[in-house]
């Protein structure tokens, strides 16, 4: 089972955080695969834990390739307007574990994934291992990733701003 992280490797995006919880979790019969632009301190990535690699940046081609071979996208991001990468996960049929700083809060859902506290540990050691133990589950969670995606068009994203900030205008 491979779980992907696609983003700026960085505090920011909470990858200090997925590597202690990668750690606490503990599980032998999965990885972790990092994929972006290295921005935590270097000791970091040569201290990687175990079933855990960094891939760097990629160009879109490689990275829809990564999509394909993963199984559950963890992006547990302190800070974003809306993760657009989020959305593409969904779209490629991958249940997310996230938070609610992802802004996708709206598309992810009990039935393609979960969403868990900023710069929670626990929360997040608690939902790598439920993904483990659910394996079963994901083809059902992936179906419903790619229906969720559908979701996730600029339209829907311009209704919603227009909805958010009507009262205020």
């Amino acid at each position: 089972m491979t779980f992907l992280f696609v983003g700026q490797c960085s505090i920011r995006k909470g990858v200090p955080l997925l590597l202690e919880a990668w750690r606490a979790a503990d599980l032998k019969q999965a990885r972790l695969c990092l994929v972006g632009h290295w921005s935590v301190a270097e000791a970091k990535k040569k201290e990687l834990p175990s079933h855990c690699a960094w891939i760097g940046p990629v160009s879109s081609g490689q990275l829809h390739s990564i999509y394909r071979k993963a199984d559950v996208f963890v992006f547990p991001t302190n800070f974003e307007g809306r993760a657009l990468v989020v959305c593409e996960a969904l779209a490629s049929g991958l249940p997310v574990l996230t938070t609610r700083a992802s802004g996708v809060d709206d598309v992810v859902d009990a039935t393609c994934g979960q969403i868990v506290p900023r710069e929670n540990l626990e929360a997040l050691v608690e939902g790598l291992r439920w993904f483990d133990r659910n394996r079963h589950r994901l083809p059902e969670m992936s179906r419903a990733a790619r229906m969720n995606a559908e979701r996730c068009t600029w339209d829907t994203y311009r209704r919603r701003i227009t909805e958010a900030v009507a009262p205020f205008v």
